[in-house]
């Protein structure tokens, strides 16, 4: 399931890493989505 779709989930996953609160994180999420 590698695709450009699914490419946003890797930066979510070093989101995480970094420490962002995730209301950033649904931000970037919602943001890419659209």
């Amino acid at each position: 399931m590698n695709g450009s779709d699914n490419g946003w989930k890797y930066t979510f996953s070093e989101l995480l890493k970094l420490g962002i609160e995730p209301s950033t994180l649904l931000t970037w999420g919602i943001s890419i989505e659209q």
